[in-house]
C-alpha cells in the first residue's frame, strides 16, 4: 500500500469522465443496420468484426506513460482460448505538447489478471492521423486521437495466454488519456488499466481505463456457421430479454451454452428451451451452442438489441 501511494504521485488524475465502454458499445452501433456488420465464413471458423472502443466525453484524466522510473500503462483485451483476434488498426488517445512522432506497442500475456511475458513487440506502425480533441491546462498538454496504420496485422491467439492479452502504448507522448469508473460487468472490457515500470511490478489502477479504438476481426475456432443440424428455430432474433430454441421433431435439448464474439462462454443453460433469460447480455452478436440428446451439437447466431 505504501508503494502504491508513493507511485500515484507520478500519475496524472483530474476530473471525472463519462464513459462508453467495451464490445457492447461497438456492436450496438453495428447492428443498427445489420448489413453493415460484415461476416466471412472460413474453414470451421467464423470471422466477425470485433472492434473494441473505449471513448470519453471529459478528457481531463490520464496516466503518464514515460518518466524517470520508466513507467508504462496497458489495457486488457479479453480473449477465449478458442479465439484468434486479428487487429488491423489502432487508435489511442494521447496527451503531450508537440505531436507524437511515434507510437509503438507491446502486447503481453496475462497471469492472474496482470501483464506478464511479452507476447509481441510492434514497431512497424505509421501515424496516419493525429486529431486534436482537447487541452489539459495544468501540464499544457494537447489531447489527440492518434491513429496508427500497421504494416502487418497483429494476430492474438487466445490459446497462447490466460483469459486476456494486455496492450501497452510506447510513445514520445507524455500520457495516455483515461476514463473513470469502468464497469466490470458482462460485455465490458474486463480490467482496469494496469501500471508498471522498470522499478516496480504491474498492478491494476482502480476503475480507470485507457481510451482507445481497435479495429479487428475475431475468428471463433471450431464453429461452422452452417452447423445447425436439428435446429428448427431460434427466436426472436434479434432478441432482448428472452430466447427460445426449437429443435426438429423427436429431438431434445440437453444443454445450451452462450458465447460472445470473442469466444468467451457467458452462460450455460440446462435442458430448458423456452424463455431462456438473456436479459443480462449487452447489445451485440452471440452464439448459442446447443447439445441435443442424440449427441449432436449445433451452433446458431443471434443478436441482442
Amino acid at each position: 500500500m505504501k508503494k502504491i501511494t508513493l507511485l500515484v504521485t507520478l500519475f496524472w488524475f483530474l476530473g471525472i469522465c463519462a464513459q462508453n465502454t467495451g464490445y457492447g458499445t461497438t456492436f450496438k452501433k453495428a447492428f443498427v443496420n445489420p448489413s453493415l456488420h460484415n461476416q466471412t465464413v472460413q474453414n470451421n471458423k467464423i470471422a466477425e468484426e470485433c472492434d473494441d472502443v473505449i471513448t470519453c466525453d471529459n478528457l481531463e484524466n490520464g496516466v503518464f506513460i514515460n518518466g524517470t522510473s520508466g513507467q508504462k500503462a496497458a489495457i486488457d483485451i479479453p480473449i477465449d482460448a478458442q479465439t484468434v483476434i486479428t487487429i488491423n488498426q489502432i487508435k489511442v488517445t494521447l496527451s503531450s505538447g508537440p505531436e507524437p512522432a511515434f507510437v509503438h506497442f507491446k502486447f503481453y500475456k496475462s497471469n492472474d489478471s496482470i501483464p506478464t511475458d511479452i507476447y509481441q513487440e510492434i514497431t512497424n506502425t505509421t501515424i496516419i492521423a493525429s486529431d486534436s480533441i482537447g487541452y489539459e491546462p495544468l501540464h499544457s498538454f494537447v489531447i489527440r486521437n492518434v491513429t496508427l496504420e500497421l504494416q502487418d496485422a497483429i494476430v492474438l491467439n487466445g490459446a497462447e495466454t490466460t483469459d486476456r492479452f494486455w496492450m501497452s502504448a510506447i510513445s514520445d507522448a507524455n500520457a495516455w488519456a483515461t476514463t473513470d469508473g469502468v464497469s466490470n460487468g458482462a460485455g465490458i472490457t474486463g480490467k482496469a488499466i494496469a501500471m508498471g515500470s522498470d522499478n516496480f511490478d504491474w498492478f491494476t489502477l482502480g476503475d480507470i481505463e485507457g481510451l482507445y479504438e481497435i479495429e479487428a476481426e475475431c475468428e471463433l475456432l471450431g464453429v461452422d456457421d452452417n452447423d445447425v443440424t436439428g435446429i428448427a428455430a431460434v427466436y426472436p432474433n434479434p432478441a432482448s430479454n428472452k430466447l427460445n430454441i426449437r429443435l426438429t421433431k423427436g429431438k431434445a435439448i440437453q444443454q445450451t451454452d452462450i458465447f460472445n464474439i470473442t469466444g468467451q462462454k457467458i452462460k450455460s443453460f440446462g435442458s430448458e428451451s423456452e424463455n431462456l433469460d438473456i436479459s443480462f447480455l449487452t447489445n451485440g452478436l452471440y452464439f448459442a451452442k446447443i447439445y441435443s440428446s442424440e449427441n449432436q451439437t449445433s451452433v446458431v447466431k443471434f443478436v441482442v438489441k
